[in-house]
């Protein structure tokens, strides 16, 4: 296993510009690291594909993104509650994209279920809401909590079927992530 999780964190904030393929460079950097210290259930390079699918349904990988609502941030759209709970500074969406790979890394350490997650899907359940299990159909209903654009398949509750959905309808305007996504399904 890696690090206690008693590190005390330093972040600078510098904003470089990155294109896809610097991203996923860094991903693959990320990955070798979770799999050296925590296990991948897959290999480095599908890890980083998947997180690239994810973040990019997130955030265009933009790490500049604020949700509509002003409640998420960054590329994968951290929770004021999340950022307090993991330590991480407010203003994630100041930092650049390896500034919040950071933050993004902090979050996957800190759910202890990296070496479980086997596809884009159970990585994008993990995001939104970590302690549900991949493995569960219905994660939430939709309730008043504002949640109904996420019911892709309108039957009420969010479930694996609205992230398949989502991510369809999210990466196919986009080749580089489309083919990412489609090799993890294949």
């Amino acid at each position: 296993m890696g690090g206690t999780g008693d590190e005390v964190m330093s972040y600078d904030i510098v904003y470089k510009r990155y294109s896809m393929e610097e991203k996923r460079a860094l991903l693959m950097d990320m990955a070798i690291e979770l799999d050296r210290d925590y296990g991948l259930a897959v290999g480095v390079g599908e890890f980083a594909d998947m997180c690239m699918v994810v973040l990019y349904c997130e955030s265009n990988l933009e790490p500049t993104t604020v949700s509509r609502d002003g409640t998420q941030f960054g590329i994968n759209q951290l929770t004021v509650g999340t950022i307090n709970h993991l330590g991480i500074p407010m203003g994630v969406e100041n930092y650049d994209f390896s500034g919040q790979l950071r933050f993004f890394k902090k979050f996957l350490v800190a759910t202890g279920r990296i070496s479980d997650i086997r596809s884009t899907i159970d990585l994008h359940v993990l995001n939104f809401a970590p302690s549900v299990s991949f493995s569960r159909d219905s994660i939430c209903g939709i309730g008043g909590n504002g949640l109904s654009a996420l019911d892709m398949n309108r039957n009420l509750y969010i479930d694996r079927e609205d992230f398949i959905i989502f991510q369809r309808k999210r990466c196919m305007g986009n080749k580089f992530i489309r083919v990412l996504l489609y090799r993890d399904w294949e």
